[in-house]
């Protein structure tokens, strides 16, 4: 998902919202680099509980890491890889309605059009939360709370064996590589054609991303509150079963 979606998501489960747990709800993504793939840091909900775990002004920040990610289950794992008996996640299940469009629009291989349309969803899924509750100004605002920051980077020093962490530095690149909080189908368009540009050596067509992106907006809408609802509960359950005594 999107970061405005994980910050929304992690206040439902939560049900507060702080510096702390806007940037953990995000920072699966945030961690992400030539050295450290996108499972690793998926997956890295339980060691960094860990690891903070002694250090109550970061709990907060380890639990919503753990909202995020696919093991322990967070929000992710129900949106990329399994709901209810879908083949797998929700964004894919949605996202094989636009799978043809999607190849069409971003330029791609017939192989990376189910991934592709995925994000389409995601897209669309961030307009409506921008719509329902806007999170950018609290994302600029955790990423300008740099005592936090700072204190991350030293309690995460050793989180990876490539080396720290370097939060100020990350932060700046995701700022710039997704967009936060001027949310239109036409501005998330424009950084996907980023995305696409730095990952693949992709031109997409703007335009026609821009309205696929409406288009997912659309084709969610109905039982999207129902994902979240049931999502938010289970990963709820997950996280009293790697946090009970904290």
């Amino acid at each position: 998902m999107y970061p405005q979606t994980h910050v929304y998501f992690a206040e439902r489960v939560l049900g507060k919202t702080s510096d702390e747990i806007t940037l953990g709800s995000i920072f699966p993504d945030l961690i992400i680099s030539n050295t450290l793939d996108h499972t690793t840091a998926h997956h890295s909900g339980q060691k960094i509980f860990n690891l903070l775990k002694n250090h109550p002004n970061l709990i907060e920040f380890a639990k919503a890491v753990i909202t995020h990610g696919i093991e322990p289950h967070g929000l992710d794992y129900y949106g990329d890889e399994k709901y209810f008996d879908f083949e797998r996640g929700y964004c894919f299940e949605k996202g094989k309605a636009i799978i043809d469009e999607t190849i069409a629009a971003c330029n791609i291989p017939t192989r990376m059009g189910w991934w592709k349309s995925h994000n389409i969803i995601e897209m669309g899924i961030e307009l409506l939360v921008n719509d329902i509750k806007p999170c950018g100004s609290l994302i600029r605002q955790a990423f300008n709370n740099r005592k936090l920051i700072g204190t991350l980077d030293k309690h995460l020093m050793h989180f990876h064996c490539t080396g720290p962490i370097n939060l100020v530095q990350k932060t700046a690149f995701f700022a710039d590589y997704i967009e936060i909080d001027n949310i239109t189908e036409e501005t998330l368009a424009a950084k996907y054609e980023f995305q696409m540009i730095t990952k693949h050596n992709i031109l997409i067509n703007r335009k026609q991303v821009a309205c696929l992106i409406e288009k997912a907006a659309k084709s969610v809408t109905e039982d999207l509150d129902e994902f979240f609802d049931y999502t938010a509960e289970k990963v709820k359950e997950n996280l009293f079963a790697v946090t009970d005594r904290y």
